[in-house]
């Protein structure tokens, strides 16, 4: 069973995040809350729809960030991850600590609409290969609307076929 849930949107980049802390902690502070609060409806919606429910042990969570241009550098859309995990915090993981959330993996990509999906997995559904050693990875692709699976065995790529589902709005 898949473990995500999908936000409809940007999330404030690095440069708003500054902003709001400059203009002041009142401020920085309502922004948190309010994106929070945003995060988490999409959260429950999904939770509603069976997309996505809450895990107890250690998990590495997958944010895949879709924008509409490429304007922002990495790092800066990246900075959304923190507003991330504290929604998720209480609602799908027990804390944000190193104890439940073993790795955070960020893909961003181009389409046609910004958005964020954020997978959850267990750390041995998850393989990734990087310096001789090996990691397991299930990469999720988007395209027209639905999703397929892509494997990777070294230099091999391979898409499983039969595996589409429309992405959640």
């Amino acid at each position: 069973m898949n473990n995500y849930f999908y936000v409809a949107g940007k999330l404030p980049g690095m440069n708003e995040i500054v902003k709001a802390a400059r203009s002041g902690w009142q401020v920085a502070a309502k922004q948190k809350r309010d994106v929070e609060q945003i995060i988490r409806s999409y959260i429950w919606k999904s939770r509603l729809q069976k997309h996505c429910y809450p895990i107890e042990e250690s998990a590495i969570i997958i944010i895949i960030y879709n924008t509409k241009n490429k304007r922002m550098d990495v790092d800066n859309i990246q900075a959304a991850n923190k507003f991330i995990l504290d929604a998720m915090k209480g609602e799908l993981i027990i804390d944000d600590s190193r104890k439940y959330i073993s790795q955070v993996l960020g893909i961003i990509q181009s389409g046609k609409e910004d958005g964020v999906e954020v997978h959850l997995a267990k750390p041995e559904d998850v393989n990734i290969t990087f310096n001789g050693k090996s990691y397991s990875l299930l990469v999720w692709h988007y395209c027209n609307g639905h999703r397929f699976i892509e494997m990777e065995w070294g230099n091999d790529t391979r898409r499983k076929k039969g595996i589409h589902e429309e992405i959640p709005k």
